[in-house]
Formats: C-alpha cells, structure tokens, sequence
C-alpha cells in the first residue's frame, strides 16, 4: 500500500528556467488578443502580491512568462478558449489542492492501472509538478508541467495527455491566432 503524503505540506522543487523570450512572446500574444477582444472580455491583471501568494502557497517559483501573462489579465470572460478559460490565480490553488489531494488518496489508482498513456512519466493520473492554468468549469484542466514547460491536458474522466503547444506562450499565441482569423479565441 503505498504512503498517502500529506497535501498542505508537500512543497515541490521544481522551477522551470525563466526565458525573457517567452516573456516577450506572452506580451506580444497578449497585445494581439487585446486588439481583438472587447475590455469586458478581460480582467484586471492580478498583483504581485497575489503571485507571490501563490508561489507561497504551490511551494514553487513560478516561470517569469506564468507571471508576465496574469500581470496583464488574471483571467478572461466571454467565449471559452481552448480548453476553457484562463484561470485566476486565486482559482489556481483549489484546483491544484483537489487533484493532488485525490492523488495522494489513492483516488486514481483503479485508472492509472487501466490506463495505457499518459503525460506522465511516474505513470500518475494527476502529477503534482502540474500546476493549472486554464479550466473548463466542468472538472479539467489545461496544466502547465513544470518539470518541462509543457501543456498538459488533465480530464478528470480519461486522465492526462501533452497538448499541442509547447508551453504557455505557445498557447496564448494560439489564441492570438485564432481571434484574428475567426474573431473567437478558440476555433475547434
């Protein structure tokens, strides 16, 4: 039986290398989406405080694109994007603290063993170095893995898979591209 850690005290060293070209990339995506979606599509960019927060809280540093994108909008409104919406921060924490909690209680050990693939290399349903982004309202997640800075799918009804973009300015840009040829930030 394996040990069921406890979730209010894993703190995790995983720390992605900050690139100030991604950084760029999230703010030129991010000019583009705003060229293309109404104020009221956009909320207000969450503080430093709030990032230091949830730093804090994860027990990781977050990668300075992570941070540089939530600085210019904490979250959207409107048409959901790939996936969902972009998830606030104060949001983040929740759905972080839900599936690592399932995890650690064994919740997943009937699927990780019917399940052939996933976007984990442990083989878990849910890894803890995920750190989610975006959500559907319905129980999913878009997660950025800090082990690589890549995106992850996490459905909570067929389990994890990499998504097609290779990080988050990745999937932003995406978006950016979507709104100026189809005028919704997702065309799917």
């Amino acid at each position: 039986m394996r040990a069921k850690p406890n979730v209010n005290t894993l703190r995790f060293m995983y720390e992605l290398n900050d690139d100030a070209s991604k950084v760029e990339r999230v703010n030129a995506a991010w000019d583009r989406i705003e060229a293309k979606l109404g104020d009221d599509a956009l909320e207000a960019p969450a503080t430093e405080a709030e990032l230091d927060q949830l730093e804090a809280d994860l027990g990781v540093k977050l990668p300075d694109y992570v941070r540089a994108s939530w600085l210019r909008h904490a979250s959207v409104d409107g048409e959901p994007w790939d996936g969902g919406w972009i998830a606030p921060p104060k949001s983040i924490l929740n759905d972080y603290k839900l599936w690592t909690q399932l995890q650690a209680d064994g919740e997943f050990d009937d699927f990780e063993a019917e399940s052939m693939d996933s976007a984990d290399s442990d083989g878990k349903w849910y890894h803890e170095a995920w750190i989610p982004l975006v959500m559907d309202f319905g129980g999913n997640n878009y997660c950025l893995d800090m082990r690589s800075g890549k995106m992850v799918s996490m459905d909570h009804e067929v389990g994890s898979e990499f998504l097609d973009y290779a990080d988050w300015p990745a999937y932003l840009e995406a978006a950016a591209d979507s709104l100026e040829a189809t005028g919704l930030p997702w065309n799917g």
